[in-house]
């Protein structure tokens, strides 16, 4: 099957991959095709031994005797849960990780010590005349509580009072909404979607939203997490797509979404004595590259090159250049082994929890991470001469990439919340969207993701953009200061920017820094004495493939946002479901749920829904 992107530069391999008898994504993917009509439609059921069971044409009931709304809404929940379980686990890694660093059992050093004293403030945990590893483990006591609800006696979650505003607390309360921890939520959910417990579809509905609504929980303790033991984001410069490769230098990839070792290897990178090792062997110096979330992180922390997103990641090893491909966990294709072994690419696993068959795992212990990194790189070097190099074909294809923003550096930048109100008051902004979610070979690749942004800033929203949705902005030219110049931006989002010294398209980091906007929403509510729900603000996931959607978009909902999500969620065999969580969840919280996956059919309806929210908020 062709190459099917928006980026010329993955298209432009399509001849090399054929040639060479590889299997892509995108040839797995028409093999699937046209797809499981029942489970597409979340109709089928394995839960029990009585089954599998399956709701088609004729068949009303499964065996146990629920129908198709109850089944459809086991199924969602399910998904909601297993999206939610990947940020939870990862919540409960890095503080265990943070725990450690602090106890000084590891190699590493708390590179935000400063970041953990404003957060201790935040919840009134005293700094006074104390180290900050103390500060730091009283956090870890607090967060773990957060997670778990093991410790908490006011069954009140303190990360939900700081993040979320009163009314919306409140709102939330009164339709029990309001989790005070992650954890139990995930197992609830599971728990309510077995044989002979929930199947009021309604109800199953609201727990879905209460779930989701605690994953702002996982999603602030991983930001936090990550800042302090790894510092936060500073405004960076650098390159995107295959173009970054670089023919002469070890070419080292790093993927994933828990970004331990490949925080290691990113500060390795400039070691003397690895560099030296490295012109030894015959290169010119080491170069590293992020794919997907953790490219994200590497890029806001090291101003690391970014390579490109998920759907990407087979043909970078296509290329011949690629010396070591290191991963962790999340949005890995399992393929990447086999893709491998047509190259010289070594592939090395690094998670404890997530190997791969036909690649090397090295999982990585805090206590000699670094000693880790530096064998990982040794072997990256040592196999830059198993190179062939009639197999070498780098695609000519780069773009600068600016930027990399929190919310208190992006208020900072633009001069704080007054600055957003007065100008969307003034019409030179009508609103702000954050696009985030991973791509998907259902969509043409990145074209979802260009064709929403650019209609966007054509509109004056600016953008706030995470996970492989930022990544493909990178890869496909969006994402630099450069973009001001072109005709897709709006002559008002353009005098912002250009006033701000800020691109219109700015990288908030991984999936995991979603939260951000749900944050923003939430001060600028306070600051005008309203609600989320009133104002010009939207999510769009134009190409998700990851159920982590889910808990966001549920959470972003709860909050009266609009949410766009592209290809539909696995709800469409039940129009009472569907109903649900499009008029049932907006009459109760003011959310709007958008499903379209046409790209330029969303972007005019997210479009107009942000000019009536900014209309109607200066009235």
């Amino acid at each position: 099957m062709p190459i099917n992107s928006y980026d010329k530069a993955c298209e432009s391999l399509e001849g090399k991959v054929e040639n060479m008898g590889i299997r892509t994504v995108f040839d797995r993917f028409a093999d699937q095709q046209p797809g499981c009509p029942v489970g597409s439609l979340n109709l089928c059921c394995k839960f029990c031994s009585m089954g599998p069971c399956r709701l088609t044409e004729g068949i009303e009931k499964t065996i146990c005797g629920i129908g198709k709304d109850t089944l459809v809404m086991w199924n969602y929940a399910r998904n909601v849960a297993a999206g939610e379980a990947q940020h939870a686990w990862h919540a409960y890694y890095y503080l265990d990780f943070l725990k450690q660093v602090a106890e000084g059992k590891t190699q590493f050093e708390i590179k935000g010590g400063d970041i953990a004293k404003d957060v201790a403030a935040k919840f009134n945990i005293s700094t006074d005349r104390r180290p900050v590893n103390e500060i730091i483990l009283d956090i870890v006591r607090l967060f773990s509580d957060e997670l778990t609800g093991s410790l908490s006696e006011e069954k009140k979650s303190k990360i939900l009072e700081f993040l979320v505003p009163v009314k919306l607390r409140d709102l939330w309360q009164k339709y029990d909404v309001l989790p005070y921890c992650s954890m139990p939520e995930i197992v609830k959910t599971i728990t309510r979607t077995s044989l002979g417990v929930e199947s009021d579809p309604t109800k199953l509905a609201l727990q879905t939203i209460r779930l989701g609504i605690s994953d702002l929980i996982n999603e602030y303790i991983i930001s936090i997490t990550h800042n302090i033991i790894h510092g936060g984001f500073k405004f960076k410069e650098s390159v995107a797509n295959f173009g970054a490769l670089e023919k002469d230098k070890v070419n080292i990839l790093l993927q994933g979404h828990i970004p331990v070792m490949p925080s290691v290897i990113a500060e390795l990178s400039n070691d003397k004595e690895l560099l030296k090792y490295a012109k030894d062997a015959g290169t010119k110096g080491i170069n590293i590259l992020g794919v997907c979330c953790s490219g994200n992180e590497l890029f806001g922390r090291y101003g690391i090159p970014i390579a490109g997103n998920f759907s990407q990641q087979e043909l970078f090893i296509v290329t011949g250049v690629i010396d070591a491909f290191v991963v962790e966990q999340q949005c890995v294709m399992p393929s990447l082994a086999g893709i491998a072994e047509y190259f010289h690419t070594l592939v090395i696993t690094t998670d404890p929890i997530a190997s791969m068959i036909g690649a090397e795992h090295i999982p990585v212990e805090f206590d000699k991470a670094y000693d880790q990194g530096r064998e990982i790189i040794k072997k990256a070097i040592d196999n830059f001469k198993n190179r062939v190099v009639e197999e070498i074909s780098i695609p000519d294809s780069k773009h600068s990439i600016s930027g990399s923003f929190s919310v208190g550096s992006f208020l900072e930048k633009v001069g704080g919340i007054d600055s957003i109100i007065k100008a969307m008051a003034e019409g030179t902004l009508n609103g702000i969207v954050i696009i985030g979610a991973c791509t998907n070979p259902r969509i043409k690749h990145n074209y979802g993701i260009a064709t929403v942004i650019k209609e966007l800033m054509k509109n004056n929203i600016l953008i706030m953009a995470t996970g492989c949705a930022a990544t493909g902005l990178a890869t496909s030219g969006l994402m630099g200061k450069e973009v001001l110049n072109s005709q897709d931006v709006g002559n008002g989002l353009k005098s912002f920017c250009q006033a701000c010294d800020i691109p219109p398209v700015l990288l908030f980091g991984s999936c995991v820094y979603n939260f951000q906007l749900f944050y923003l929403g939430g001060q600028i509510a306070e600051t005008l004495s309203c609600t989320i729900n009133d104002l010009p603000l939207a999510m769009s996931a134009p190409e998700w493939m990851n159920e982590k959607l889910f808990g966001i978009a549920s959470y972003m909902l709860a909050a009266g946002t609009l949410v766009h999500i592209g290809p539909p969620p696995p709800v469409l065999g039940s129009d009472k479901v569907v109903s649900i969580l499009t008029n049932d969840i907006k009459a109760l919280f003011g959310g709007t749920l958008l499903i379209e996956p046409d790209p330029l059919k969303s972007s005019k309806i997210i479009v107009d829904y942000i000019k009536e929210k900014r209309k109607a908020l200066i009235k």
